[in-house]
């Protein structure tokens, strides 16, 4: 539901990135799950894994948190009780996309 909002609002381009990141990043890790039950100690795992395995991690981030937002607004779950909220955010990584690549 929320990307069918989001994709209104923006470039087709944009919708498409993120469509694509929401499917090779959150939805393996959260797709069976109800986003109310989604701890911040599940979110932080994925977020730490993340971090060490592209670059932008954070925009991954920023998608997880509109749409727990949006949740939140159709009354799925508390605001209060957002993951993004209560993780520690691994610093920037210093590591160039190509260095990522070989070693994976």
């Amino acid at each position: 539901m929320w990307f069918e909002t989001y994709k209104k609002e923006v470039k087709e381009s944009s919708a498409t990135k993120v469509n694509i990141n929401y499917s090779y990043h959150i939805k393996p890790w959260f797709g069976s799950d109800y986003i109310d039950q989604i701890s911040s100690e599940k979110f932080q795992a994925f977020v730490n894994k993340k971090s060490q395995e592209i670059v932008k991690y954070r925009e991954i981030i920023a998608r997880f948190n509109q749409q727990y937002k949006y949740a939140a607004a159709m009354r799925y779950c508390k605001p209060e009780d957002n993951p993004v909220n209560m993780i520690i955010v691994p610093k920037k990584t210093t590591r160039k996309r190509r260095d990522i690549k070989n070693n994976f």
